[in-house]
C-alpha cells in the first residue's frame, strides 16, 4: 500500500488589524463612507483604521477584524456600500458574532470636517448612541479620537503619535488599495515614511505588503526592526503595539519558515500580551491561533492542542460560538486532530464548522469549501472513496464559482481528485491533476513550501504504482530534501516521506534497504505524538520484513 499524502487546509486567521479585548460584547465597524468630494476619499480607510486602533482600549469589548467583516458584508452581499438596514444588520451581526455595529459617516468642506457615528443593535437594529463632531483637518487626529471616546464612556486613547498631515494622507491611500492593488500600496506606505521616518504603523503595513505579499523577506525584516527600533526609542516596548509587532515579526519567520524565530517572536509576545492582562483580548486569540499553526508545523502536536483549547475558550467566554470566526477555530481543530491521526476528533470538529456554516447560509463561501475538502480527506482515510470524490467536487466547484482557481486551496484539491484518480489507476487524469497543481504553485511562488513537497510525495506514489521506480526515486528525494530545508524532520509529513522510501524499496524486491526507512519512519511518528493509519502501516511492514 502507498501512502498518499492528503492536503489539509489551515485557516490560520494571520490578521494584521489592531484588535481589541472581549468580555462583554462584540462589536464589527463599518467603513466609514464619504459624502463629499471624491478627492477626499481616502480618508475612508484613516479613520475606520484609527477607530479601530481606539476600540482596544474599550474594557470587554470584543472587536471583530477588518477580514471578519469583509467576508460576512460579502456573504449578505454589501460589499463596501455602506448601506445598512434592520435585514443586514441583524444578518452582519449574526454572521460575525457582533452584538453590535459602528458605522458612520465624514464629510469635508470649506476645511470643515464633520463626523456621523453611530452604535446599533444587532437584536434590535436600533441606535444605541450616535454622536456629531466636527472640525478641521489640522485637528484631525484628535477628532478622529473623539469618536470612540465620545461613543463609549469608559474609552481611553491609547498612546500614540500623530504623523505629519501629508504622510497621513499616504498611509490611508496605501490602506485604501493594498488589497486591490498591492504594489501601488507598498508604493503609499513608502512615501508615507519619506515623509514621516518616525511613522510606526507605515512601517508594519510596509513590512507586511513586503513579506507577505510580494516574499521580499529581506526588506520586511528590515521595515519591521526599524519599527521595533522606533518603539524602544520612544519606550514604548511595553504596549500593546510592541505586543502587536512581535506577533507580525514571527508570522514573517513562519512564512519564510525560519520555526525557531517565530516561535521566539511569538513567545515574547505571548509574554508581553499577558503582562498587559490582555489575554481576552482578540489580538491574542490571533496570537494563539499563529501559535497553534507554528506547534503544528514544527511537530509540536499535543502543544497545538493546549493552544487550539484555549482560543476555543476565549471565543466562548466572548460569545462568539455560533459565528464564522468560531466556525473557522473549529476548522483548526479538526485539522490538528487529523495530524494526530485521530479521525473521530477531526470529523466531530469539521461537522461542528460545517453545522455553523449552514445556520449561517454560508454554502457559497471559501471557508465552507474547505470544510467539504477536509470532510473529504476524512472519508478518504475511511476508505470511502466515492463520498471523498463528492465532498472535494463540490469543494471544488464552490471555488471556480468564486473565481479561486489560482489559489494554493485550489491546488491543492486538484491534488487531492488526483490522488483518487490514481487509487483508481486512472493515472492519465491522476498526473494531468497533479501537473496542474504543481503549476500553479509555482506560479504563487509556492515551490519551496510544505504543500509543494506533498505533491512531490503524490507524484512518486503514481510513478511507483506503474513501476516508473527511476522517476519515482527522484520525486521522494525531492520530497525528502525540501522538506528537511523547512525544519519538518521532526513531523508526522516527514515520517511519510521515509515510509514511502521504505515502500519504494520493498516494490523493488529490496526488503533489507527497506528495513531502516520503516523504523525510521516509526520513529518520526513515535515522536511526533501521530498515531493514524500511517503509523499504523509502518508497523505492520516492519512485522512483515522483520
Amino acid at each position: 500500500m502507498k501512502r498518499w499524502c492528503m492536503i489539509i487546509f489551515f485557516f490560520s486567521l494571520f490578521l494584521l488589524e489592531p484588535l481589541s479585548a472581549a468580555q462583554h460584547g462584540a462589536v464589527l465597524v463599518r467603513p466609514f463612507q464619504n459624502l463629499g468630494g471624491k478627492e477626499y476619499a481616502w480618508l475612508s480607510s484613516g479613520i475606520t483604521d484609527s477607530v479601530l486602533f481606539d476600540l482596544k482600549n474599550v474594557p470587554g469589548l470584543y472587536v471583530i477584524s477588518a477580514q471578519d467583516r469583509k467576508e460576512a458584508l460579502q456573504e449578505i452581499r454589501l460589499g463596501q456600500t455602506g448601506l445598512l438596514n434592520d435585514r443586514t444588520i441583524t444578518e452582519a451581526g449574526r454572521i460575525t458574532g457582533a452584538n453590535m455595529i459602528l458605522t458612520g459617516s465624514y464629510q469635508i468642506a470649506s476645511g470643515i470636517v464633520r463626523v456621523n457615528a453611530r452604535l446599533v443593535s444587532v437584536a434590535t437594529a436600533k441606535t444605541i448612541r450616535a454622536v456629531k463632531l466636527d472640525g478641521t483637518m489640522a485637528d484631525l487626529f484628535s477628532l478622529q479620537d473623539r469618536i470612540v471616546v465620545t461613543l463609549f464612556e469608559n474609552a481611553q486613547v491609547g498612546q500614540k503619535s500623530a504623523p505629519p498631515l501629508s504622510a497621513y494622507q499616504w498611509y490611508a491611500m496605501g490602506l485604501e488599495i493594498r488589497h486591490s492593488d498591492p504594489a501601488r500600496g507598498e508604493e503609499y506606505f513608502t512615501k508615507a515614511i519619506e515623509i514621516d521616518p518616525d511613522y510606526i504603523d507605515a512601517w508594519i503595513k510596509l513590512g507586511y505588503q513586503q513579506g507577505r505579499v510580494f516574499s521580499k523577506f529581506d526588506d520586511a525584516i528590515v521595515s519591521l526592526k526599524t519599527a521595533e527600533k522606533i518603539l524602544l526609542r520612544k519606550k514604548m516596548d511595553k504596549s500593546a503595539k510592541f505586543a502587536y509587532l512581535k506577533m507580525n515579526q514571527g508570522i514573517l519567520y513562519g512564512v519564510m519558515t525560519r520555526w525557531q524565530d517565530a516561535g521566539f517572536q511569538y513567545r515574547s509576545a505571548q509574554d508581553l500580551y499577558t503582562r498587559l492582562g490582555l489575554q481576552s483580548s482578540n489580538d491574542y486569540s490571533i496570537l494563539l491561533t499563529n501559535l497553534a499553526a507554528y506547534n503544528q508545523e514544527t511537530g509540536r502536536l499535543d502543544q497545538a492542542k493546549a493552544v487550539y483549547d484555549e482560543i476555543l475558550r476565549i471565543q466562548g467566554a466572548s460569545g462568539m460560538n455560533a459565528s464564522i470566526l468560531a466556525a473557522s477555530n473549529y476548522l483548526n481543530m479538526g485539522n490538528l486532530y487529523q495530524m494526530k491521526g485521530d479521525l473521530r476528533s477531526a470529523l466531530r470538529y469539521y461537522e461542528k464548522a460545517e453545522k455553523i456554516c449552514l445556520a449561517l447560509g454560508m454554502t457559497d463561501s471559501g471557508l465552507y469549501s474547505m470544510i467539504l475538502n477536509n470532510l473529504g480527506l476524512i472519508h478518504f482515510h475511511m476508505k470511502k472513496i466515492d463520498k471523498a470524490m463528492a465532498h472535494y467536487t463540490r469543494s471544488r466547484k464552490i471555488r471556480e464559482n468564486l473565481q479561486l482557481q489560482e489559489t494554493k486551496e485550489y491546488a491543492s484539491l486538484l491534488m487531492n481528485q488526483g490522488i483518487i484518480h490514481s487509487i483508481k489507476k486512472d493515472y492519465s487524469r491522476a498526473e494531468a491533476n497533479f501537473f496542474m497543481a504543481m503549476k500553479i504553485y509555482q506560479k504563487l511562488g509556492q515551490g519551496e513550501s510544505k504543500t509543494f513537497s506533498s505533491l512531490l510525495l503524490n507524484l512518486a506514489s503514481a510513478a511507483m504504482a506503474q513501476k516508473k521506480f527511476t522517476e519515482a526515486y527522484r520525486y521522494l528525494q525531492e520530497s525528502r530534501e525540501l522538506k528537511e530545508r523547512l525544519g519538518l524532520a521532526r513531523t508526522e509529513s516527514y515520517g511519510n516521506v521515509i515510509l514511502n522510501m521504505g515502500v519504494y524499496y520493498i516494490l523493488k524486491g529490496e526488503s533489507e534497504k527497506a528495513k531502516p526507512f520503516l523504523r525510521q519512519a516509526l520513529e518520526i511518528y513515535q515522536a511526533a505524538g501521530y498515531r493514524g493509519p500511517m503509523r499504523l502501516r509502518a508497523e505492520q511492514l516492519l512485522k512483515k520484513y522483520r
